[in-house]
């Protein structure tokens, strides 16, 4: 079955801002995170369950995540029904769980 993927306004804005700043890095990075993004949300439409759950966080709040290629960025996710909620595009080095708060 093919689910929904939705992103939340704070995950958009925080792809957006990473995008901008590899843009800034060197031309056409940024470009490159949002295609290796792209990946991974066209394969949550598919497989939402084929990743993992976030270590540290309670297993029955369904969270989990799933790596880019090339990048230090995971892609945070519940899988709610038929939807697919990203709540956030988290590096994997900074502020862990600082999402933690945006899980409803």
């Amino acid at each position: 079955m093919r689910r929904v993927v939705r992103v939340e306004a704070k995950a958009k804005a925080e792809l957006q801002a990473a995008i901008d700043w590899y843009e800034e890095q060197s031309v056409g990075l940024g470009m490159s995170l949002h295609d290796a993004i792209d990946d991974v949300l066209r394969r949550l439409r598919i497989t939402p369950d084929g990743s993992t759950p976030v270590p540290g966080v309670s297993a029955e709040l369904g969270v989990r995540r799933v790596f880019t290629s090339r990048f230090p960025y995971a892609v945070v996710y519940i899988v709610r029904a038929e939807v697919v909620d990203v709540i956030a595009f988290a590096h994997e080095s900074r502020r862990p769980s600082y999402w933690l708060d945006r899980i409803r």
